[in-house]
């Protein structure tokens, strides 16, 4: 309920509780959801940082909503994605895919304007953020079609480098980049 009135504040088009800043966050989000098409600044950027910080949050909201619509607090049981809360299921690949799609756009926005290499870059470890939720969804595809034995299973360890490779592609890159260590 905290988080609906939350978003109901947000949204409330009266003149009160900081009404231009919450049209300064409404244009922001704008330009961050028609990426790469939109302006990318600062605020542009940061706010889309964050959204992909918040992507487990995120991705888990919808969980928590069929815990208490299907009253599994009542029961006990675990909530199932798959099976009785489909919406749950596809609205959770879309929040772990959207965020890093708007921060690859602007990177690529940033590289069209400026032809900075680092743009680039750091649209590549994006990249490799879009691409490990595309293979998991291979992987638990694979898992239900056929019983994946994660050991033998090629897909298993497509899915395992991908992850390899997004770590340490990112890891990399926030160490040297973001934090200025190593220069």
């Amino acid at each position: 309920m905290l988080l609906v009135l939350f978003f109901a504040l947000c949204l409330m088009p009266v003149h009160c509780f900081y009404f231009r800043g919450r049209v300064q966050l409404a244009k922001t989000l704008w330009n961050i959801l028609i990426s790469p098409f939109g302006k990318v600044r600062f605020r542009h950027f940061f706010l889309a940082d964050v959204i992909t910080s918040m992507t487990g949050p995120l991705q888990h909201l919808m969980y928590i909503v069929c815990f208490y619509k299907d009253r599994h607090f009542v029961t006990g049981s675990p909530v199932n994605l798959q099976g009785e809360c489909n919406t749950a299921y596809v609205f959770y690949w879309i929040i772990g895919f959207l965020p890093y799609w708007w921060r690859f756009a602007q990177c690529l926005n940033k590289y069209h304007e400026t032809r900075q290499k680092v743009h680039l870059i750091n649209a590549g470890k994006y990249f490799t953020c879009l691409l490990s939720p595309a293979v998991l969804i291979f992987v638990f595809k694979s898992d239900s079609d056929h019983g994946l034995k994660y050991e033998t299973d090629p897909i298993f360890w497509v899915y395992f480098g991908c992850h390899l490779v997004q770590t340490t592609y990112c890891f990399i890159w926030d160490i040297y980049m973001d934090w200025g260590l190593f220069r």
